[in-house]
């Protein structure tokens, strides 16, 4: 009896041979044995799915206690049933999420590369112009150019390390840094916006905190600078930004860095603290209107913040000012020599590095203003490079001529970067030029595929004088060994 089954009933028949018995039992007794039987439904979520049936060949075999036991039978089975299913339907969610992941960090990759293109021509090219003698008013032209570009290179970043985040595909790096370098950096970035407004700017060390450190700078960089851009933003004219930064090492050995972003601006009130840092939020709405931003900053703060071990916390009093600490571990790096400094991508070109560093440079790209880009900044630093326009073209000059590095766009026709870079380590071994790659993606995959490749280098457009300068002087000295070795023999 189906409709009693889907209702959760028993169906019970203790003797089939009798007159009494339903209509379906002379076809059961003609094909078994059986004169018992027991039925119990197997349900999910209150849908019947399947049957228990037990049967016996002597009528009136079944008691309460058989009876009880196939329905609890029945239930443990409905419930494994239902697990199964609650399992295949996760496994097909995750698969779907995982699927859809992957197109957005597929389409993240295409639009970073797309919108830093122009940007490289925007940034690399004004850059050119800064560093020569321009009269004062076109010097201004060229200057807001490039912070309108500075700023919408802030903007896709935003986006871009907001996704990764998402994602789980953000990593913290390891590297040698000193503290002093960074701050200036930092600085340095909200400068021109602290001088319109008549700011003053500082920086605040204590003596006992050591200098040279090792850890993720572009990262702590990133979080100073958010928050230093904030500071200048929200402080009236004649008002005060500055840093203050202490430490103390823990149980580790490590170093358990304390900075404090201090300003004399507008304030948050204190109902408003509570979702500064949600995804897409400022203090309102008309902090948008006044201000600008796309609310991304501090939340991708106090992300980037956790994943180097720490915490953020704020406080503020409106028209007094507002402060945000925090703090992060890294470890101590071996002190530097003094007066040693670390080139930064914020640092101008060195006209004379072709001398110091003589360089046979191929620049591989097949974009016509990306690669005007590249020779200009080459040029300015005293190169002569040679271009080509796509991988295969690469490929057979560095067969046909002596370079001794390659700056190697990644999207190219014919043969892209990665691939030239596989067929140049593939024919030339050791012997072959330092291949850097200079490319649009902003993303840890290219960078880990380009060095699986064979390359040395890996330089994120848009192309900045330091930067390359920076790349030129690590890999230079490598280049040149090479290029001798190649000589000999």
């Amino acid at each position: 009896d189906m409709k009693q089954l889907e209702q959760g009933r028993v169906d019970i028949e203790l003797d089939l041979g009798s007159p009494s018995a339903r209509p379906d039992a002379a076809g059961v007794l003609a094909k078994s044995p059986l004169r018992s039987r027991v039925i119990t439904p197997v349900q999910s979520d209150g849908r019947l799915i399947a049957c228990l049936c037990m049967g016996h060949d002597g009528p009136g075999f079944f008691t309460d206690a058989h009876i009880g036991l196939a329905r609890e039978l029945s239930s443990l089975l409905g419930a494994a049933l239902t697990q199964l299913s609650l399992r295949d339907e996760m496994h097909a969610a995750r698969a779907k999420a995982e699927k859809a992941a992957d197109f957005k960090s597929a389409f993240l990759a295409n639009m970073s590369h797309e919108i830093r293109t122009p940007l490289n021509a925007v940034i690399g090219l004004t850059g050119v112009l800064l560093a020569r003698e321009l009269p004062d008013e076109d010097r201004e032209i060229v200057g807001a150019i490039r912070n309108s570009g500075e700023a919408l290179l802030s903007l896709v970043s935003d986006v871009l390390d907001f996704s990764k985040i998402e994602a789980g595909r953000m990593e913290i790096e390891r590297r040698s840094f000193e503290l002093g370098k960074l701050l200036e950096q930092s600085l340095d970035i909200v400068t021109p916006s602290a001088r319109e407004k008549g700011l003053a700017l500082e920086a605040l060390v204590d003596d006992d905190v050591p200098r040279q450190l090792v850890g993720d700078d572009v990262r702590l960089r990133q979080v100073l600078s958010n928050l230093l851009s904030n500071a200048v933003k929200f402080t009236g004219d004649g008002g005060r930004v500055e840093v203050r930064v202490s430490g103390h090492k823990n149980a580790d050995e490590r170093l358990v860095l304390r900075f404090a972003v201090n300003d004399t601006g507008i304030g948050i009130p204190p109902e408003r603290l509570a979702r500064i840092f949600d995804d897409f939020s400022q203090a309102d709405a008309s902090t948008t209107r006044r201000f600008g931003g796309t609310g991304l900053g501090l939340a991708i703060t106090r992300r980037l913040i956790r994943l180097m071990g720490g915490d953020i916390r704020v406080t503020s009093r409106v028209g007094k000012g507002t402060s945000f600490m925090f703090q992060v571990t890294v470890e101590i790096g071996a002190q530097r020599p003094d007066g040693e400094e670390v080139a930064s991508e914020w640092e101008s070109g060195d006209p004379d590095l072709a001398k110091r560093v003589p360089l046979q440079i191929l620049v591989a790209e097949d974009n016509p203003v990306n690669r005007m880009v590249a020779c200009r900044v080459l040029e300015q630093m005293g190169y002569e490079p040679h271009a080509v326009t796509n991988g295969r073209e690469a490929v057979e000059a560095i067969d046909e001529g002596e370079f001794d590095l390659v700056l190697m766009d990644i999207q190219m026709p014919e043969m892209d970067g990665v691939q030239a870079a596989r067929a140049i380590v593939r024919q030339h071994r050791d012997l072959r030029p330092v291949i850097v790659a200079l490319t649009a993606s902003a993303f840890t995959d290219m960078h880990d595929e380009c060095l699986a490749a064979g390359m040395d280098g890996f330089i994120t457009k848009p192309l900045r004088l330091g930067a390359l300068r920076r790349t030129l002087e690590e890999l230079g000295p490598k280049a040149l060994r090479q290029a001798h070795l190649r000589r000999r023999r």
